[in-house]
């Protein structure tokens, strides 16, 4: 008993890692989006704003649901 509990400790531990550094990545990516929006904001490119702030909305959705499942 002893040993199955402390098997599902340890896939726990391991999930809640990879849920964290997963998380870490969406907010990275989320930001370096907004960084590239800014500059193609101030190029004037509209096209590619519209482009970029789309991503930075799917990955800001995909946070608001992982958020949402913890």
């Amino acid at each position: 008993m002893a040993k199955v509990l402390q098997t599902e400790i340890l896939e726990v531990t391991a999930m809640t890692s990879q849920i964290s550094h997963y998380n870490k990545r969406l907010e990275r990516l989320y930001s370096s989006k907004m960084e590239q929006l800014n500059r193609a904001m101030s190029a004037g490119n509209k096209f590619r704003c519209l482009v970029l702030q789309a991503e930075a909305d799917a990955i800001c959705q995909e946070l608001k649901q992982f958020v949402g499942a913890k």
